[in-house]
């Protein structure tokens, strides 16, 4: 098993590797996040706070905000998947031609967003009902994890709606998902090393400011940062690959770059 989801997640950072805007995509997609919500957040709080703050004009800016971050994350995530699918048909994207092919889902984009927010809003009211809401939430969550992790592959290839394209995902991920995600496990624990490789080293940067000052700690603790920011910036790209590949294999279209039989085996079937 472990060296199946090996395998998996070196053919996805072939994929990656062979198509460097998968990296930038990630990068491009936090700022355009954390500008997007500051540009909508300080005027949405602002007007509630004038407005007296009231409980349900806190909601209400909550949700907006949510929103606008949502639908700009999976902007950029729907860029990702246009570039791993041109990939896998042999074209050559480009980080232009893959932003340009994802602004034409604007409408699937903005639709599965609303879906999204939804949940994200009644899971976190859930959770505000004690220790009973926290494990129900955490469990209603892992659950629509599970069932839409090929949602925006399906929005891409298939243009259906928001609610279509969630049954879609379920029914594709029942047909060849079991109790065992071989593939998702391998590259959770390649992430979690070089988090963790990262994490060393920004600590042993801390250290080095405290022991022998800022010339020798703040080099070190920089690395260490700029190695955490890579880990998650190639977890994202990564899993993007690897969400394309698994709805192309879904109906049993070979993947290019990935072998079949490690894809059969990455899919216990029931």
């Amino acid at each position: 098993m472990f060296s199946r989801s090996f395998r998996l997640a070196k053919a996805s950072l072939l994929v990656v590797k062979a198509e460097r805007e998968l990296l930038a995509l990630p990068l491009i997609s936090f700022v355009a996040v954390l500008l997007s919500v500051a540009a909508v957040a300080v005027p949405s709080y602002f007007f509630v706070f004038v407005s007296g703050g009231s409980e349900v004009l806190v909601y209400v800016a909550g949700a907006v905000v949510t929103y606008v971050s949502v639908s700009v994350a999976l902007y950029f995530q729907t860029a990702m998947v246009v570039a791993a699918r041109d990939h896998m048909d042999g074209r050559n994207p480009t980080l232009g031609s893959s932003l340009r092919t994802a602004a034409q889902f604007a409408p699937q984009i903005l639709g599965w967003a609303l879906v999204v927010t939804f949940v994200k809003l009644v899971l976190r009211w859930v959770r505000e009902r004690g220790v009973i809401g926290e494990l129900a939430a955490g469990l209603a969550d892992a659950i629509f994890t599970f069932a839409t992790f090929i949602t925006v592959p399906v929005l891409v290839s298939e243009r259906l709606g928001p609610v279509a394209a969630l049954k879609r995902s379920a029914v594709l991920l029942r047909k060849t998902w079991g109790e065992n995600i071989v593939g998702r496990f391998g590259l959770g624990a390649v992430t979690f090393l070089m988090v963790l490789a990262a994490l060393v080293i920004v600590g042993g940067g801390v250290a080095a400011w405290v022991a022998a000052g800022a010339a020798v700690g703040v080099p070190v603790l920089l690395v260490g940062v700029a190695a955490l920011v890579f880990a998650l910036v190639l977890s994202t790209a990564l899993n993007a690959v690897y969400q394309t590949a698994l709805y192309r294999y879904a109906p049993g279209a070979p993947v290019a770059g990935f072998s079949q039989a490690d894809l059969v085996s990455a899919y216990r079937r029931r």
